[in-house]
């Protein structure tokens, strides 16, 4: 239909041929296929591994942050402790309140026979549990509490006979 096709034609501008530089560079470059994937496989390894060290420095920067955290918390929670029970504290309590039962028992001989019997059994049994539960000690409170009660019944009013 006329002078111009019904379709669009591409007309290529560049020549379809290579330069002759081109061809000798490529003929006698030592590089080959295998040479070419061996360096991109090696530059792939090195990416690889410069990642994976960024990573693991992120996550050591990470495991640092919380690390400190909860030494913090920890910490806090210590301080915060400190004048509730624990062990160590209740062995203390219960060392001081034998030495002192020890060092005033010869000054109180006008008790009665029953409640020396009662404090001295309360004693054997605090000090049987505690030989028991050495690492927790916090199981013989009941005896301890008993033990305190009659220990300081006694110290208000030591001749009640």
């Amino acid at each position: 239909m006329g002078n111009k096709p019904s379709r669009q034609e591409f007309v290529l501008h560049a020549p379809t041929e290579f330069s002759e530089g081109l061809v000798r560079h490529l003929k006698e470059s030592p590089e080959t296929d295998t040479s070419r994937w061996m360096d991109m496989e090696a530059y792939i390894q090195k990416r690889v591994q410069s990642e994976l060290k960024k990573l693991q420095d992120r996550q050591k920067k990470v495991i640092d942050v919380l690390e400190d955290e909860e030494w913090r918390q920890n910490n806090q929670l210590e301080k915060q402790n400190e004048g509730s029970l624990n062990s160590n504290l209740l062995k203390n309590e219960f060392t001081a309140f034998r030495e002192r039962l020890e060092k005033e028992s010869a000054a109180h001989q006008s008790i009665t026979n029953e409640t020396w019997k009662e404090i001295e059994n309360t004693r054997s049994d605090l000090f049987a549990c505690m030989s028991e539960n050495a690492d927790k000690s916090l199981l013989c409170r009941p005896f301890a509490e008993k033990f305190v009660a009659l220990t300081s019944a006694f110290k208000e009013s030591p001749s009640d006979s």
